[in-house]
């Protein structure tokens, strides 16, 4: 079976937490979550998965994707 990759943005927001609701109760096959914050919560961790997780700042991705 194919397992895919997950990117969220906007992870922390009320459509973001909806949305990682919505991927815990469907156990999608799924290799890599990759949660996206505003520079404000970055760096704070959230539960999803029955782990905390950390998120990234969406900025900062960015600006490395723009330097490579």
């Amino acid at each position: 079976m194919k397992k895919y990759n997950i990117a969220v943005v906007g992870a922390t927001g009320m459509v973001g937490r909806k949305f990682l609701q919505v991927l815990e109760e469907r156990k999608l096959p799924v290799e890599n979550y990759y949660l996206f914050a505003s520079k404000r919560s970055a760096g704070k961790t959230i539960k999803f998965m029955g782990k905390d997780t950390g998120k990234r700042s969406a900025e900062d991705e960015a600006q490395i994707k723009r330097l490579n």
